[in-house]
């Protein structure tokens, strides 16, 4: 749910020759919610999967510790489906890259298949509270019977340090697509 109105910052499109995405510039005190709309995302790699990560000031390790959980939905073309906790994507005081996906059933990579997603930032510049973000994205899972795919993903990253950069990467392979960032006033 969005309250108030979504301006776009930047437009930052991977061209499918890199396997992350880096946005270093328009994450400050000016918006006290970002918001990073990611579509037409596609991966090189079949079962790979989109991931984030945050940096405090000029930084660029992308590795900050976060607590997070995820949980996904999911259908097949063939109507069996179900709703489950992903723990294999949910980090636990962990600076390794948060996945938009559930780990074990990444993206498809035909020609046909994307991923979309919205991730919100909330109060990235607040050094009092922890910051926190949640996630909703929709993919293709390839297998025999083909699964539409929805993940929920919510946590906090662990510092009271402005978060100023979010890099995406895939966990395998290239990746391209669009990330358009807006701050919401």
């Amino acid at each position: 749910m969005i309250i108030g109105n979504p301006v776009l910052i930047s437009n930052n499109v991977a061209d499918g020759t890199s396997d992350q995405k880096s946005i270093t510039a328009g994450i400050d005190s000016t918006y006290d919610h970002y918001m990073f709309v990611l579509y037409d995302m596609h991966v090189a790699t079949e079962d790979a999967w989109i991931g984030f990560q945050f940096d405090v000031g000029t930084a660029t390790a992308y590795a900050q510790n976060i607590t997070s959980t995820n949980y996904k939905a999911y259908n097949s073309y063939a109507d069996s489906g179900g709703v489950q906790n992903q723990p294999d994507a949910a980090l636990s005081t962990d600076a390794t890259y948060q996945s938009l996906v559930a780990t074990s059933q990444g993206m498809a990579n035909q020609a046909n298949s994307s991923m979309a997603a919205i991730l919100h930032l909330v109060a990235p510049s607040n050094t009092s509270f922890l910051t926190n973000f949640y996630s909703d994205s929709s993919w293709l899972y390839q297998t025999s019977a083909n699964f539409e795919m929805a993940a929920t993903v919510e946590g906090q990253i662990l510092t009271t340090t402005a978060i100023t950069r979010i890099n995406f990467k895939t966990s395998t392979g290239n990746f391209s697509g669009n990330i358009d960032m807006y701050g919401v006033a």
